[in-house]
């Protein structure tokens, strides 16, 4: 008689999360934001409200000179462009009654013609206004495709925010990644920034091969650059570069190829 052999089935190994990916690479994370300590719920809605209304460039005209006169005390005067549609100077309204609501201003009046404000003298409001609410809006946007791949194939996701990390084999060297995430072990890669002044480009190509990540992977958000300049941008960087108005289709591209080519790589069991 015959007796047929137990095979026991084979249970693949589970897929890495973004920390996980990292911690191989060499590194130590030292420090990240967990949700816990992320602002209260109507502060990261408004972050999410003000990167919806930078798709919109008199809006983000607005940002631009709120962000210049930032360091300067006193009252200012921003001029609305002329030309602007009236769905144009409703948004712009809009999203700074927005900030006013939250305390933003010290006052502030909308005028046709002009928008007269005061600024709030207060270092949170500053530190928002400077950058946090790109961090919070890109978190947002990331949270939203990874809930869509969790709910729709079952995927495997992870997400980390503001990591610093520490490399083993130099103590004094150390990383900060805006958003870092992963799909059924992909590793992906967001860094956001609120000014195009100064920023070292090359710093970004070199860490990607320092995380053993392909370029194609790492998507560089900034909220200042036009659609043309992010087309520059990436000319001379190879890597994916996106503003508000783009993100959301950036995002979504970069998560589709990786996957789908993961996808292609499993050989048939047929």
């Amino acid at each position: 008689m015959l007796f047929r052999s137990e095979v026991k089935e084979k249970i693949p190994p589970k897929p890495l999360t973004a920390l996980e990916h990292l911690e191989r690479c060499g590194y130590r994370i030292v420090q990240q934001v967990v949700p816990k300590k992320l602002p209260p719920i109507a502060v990261q809605r408004m972050a999410w409200k003000t990167g919806e209304a930078l798709c919109d460039p008199v809006v983000v005209d607005f940002l631009q000179f709120i962000r210049t006169h930032m360091q300067s005390d006193g009252s200012f005067s921003f001029r609305i462009p002329k030309g602007t549609s009236k769905n144009s100077f409703a948004t712009l309204s809009e999203i700074a009654q927005t900030w006013d609501k939250m305390g933003l201003f010290a006052s502030i009046v909308i005028y046709p013609q002009n928008i007269v404000y005061e600024l709030a003298q207060n270092e949170t409001v500053r530190h928002f206004l400077s950058g946090k609410w790109l961090e919070l809006f890109v978190e947002h946007q990331v949270q939203q495709i990874l809930n869509r791949y969790q709910e729709e194939q079952g995927a495997e996701v992870s997400l980390c925010s503001n990591v610093i990390l520490s490399e083993a084999a130099s103590a004094g060297s150390t990383h900060e990644l805006d958003v870092a995430f992963s799909i059924n072990g992909k590793f992906f890669w967001v860094e956001a920034k609120s000014s195009s002044r100064s920023i070292d480009y090359g710093k970004y190509a070199a860490l990607c091969e320092k995380l053993k990540v392909t370029s194609d992977r790492l998507l560089l958000v900034n909220s200042d650059l036009s659609v043309e300049e992010c087309e520059g941008v990436s000319y001379f960087w190879n890597y994916r570069v996106a503003n508000c108005a783009t993100i959301t289709g950036e995002l979504e591209n970069m998560v589709a190829k990786q996957i789908e080519t993961a996808g292609k790589a499993v050989p048939s069991t047929d």
